[in-house]
């Protein structure tokens, strides 16, 4: 967890074990969190790009962005990212309807996909692609 005092920025995760029979072995992050004072890119309380709905998690051949709400009419791009932070995807994101991802011939694995918003607000979000 990292905070800062003056314009306070708190980081925090959520961690979830990959193993059924051995719950304590292959910790992995599964969600991250912002809050705080700061606000990244300016997100103002009618648009928490955390709330954006992305599924199916786990995915096979699709990734559904859902961006009908009018609170989300500021996102207009995407990154995917692999776990190691390296970039495999980008594109735009149409504003009040839901934007269809293909990750066909993507490795399956984790991943997170960035949702950009035009004033610079940032959601991650995990994905695993089977």
């Amino acid at each position: 967890m990292l905070s800062k005092t003056s314009d306070t920025l708190i980081i925090s995760f959520d961690y979830e074990s990959d193993s059924l029979s051995k719950p304590h072995e292959g910790w992995e992050i599964d969600e991250i969190k912002t809050g705080g004072e700061y606000r990244v890119g300016g997100i103002g309380d009618h648009e928490n790009l955390s709330s954006v709905q992305v599924f199916p998690n786990p995915a096979k051949n699709q990734i559904i962005i859902e961006t009908e709400s009018p609170g989300f009419q500021k996102l207009n791009e995407y990154k995917l990212h692999n776990s190691s932070g390296v970039l495999l995807h980008n594109g735009p994101l149409l504003p009040l309807q839901n934007n269809i991802l293909n990750i066909e011939g993507i490795e399956s694995g984790i991943y997170f996909l960035e949702l950009v918003s035009s004033d610079g607000a940032i959601a991650i979000k995990k994905i695993v692609i089977k």
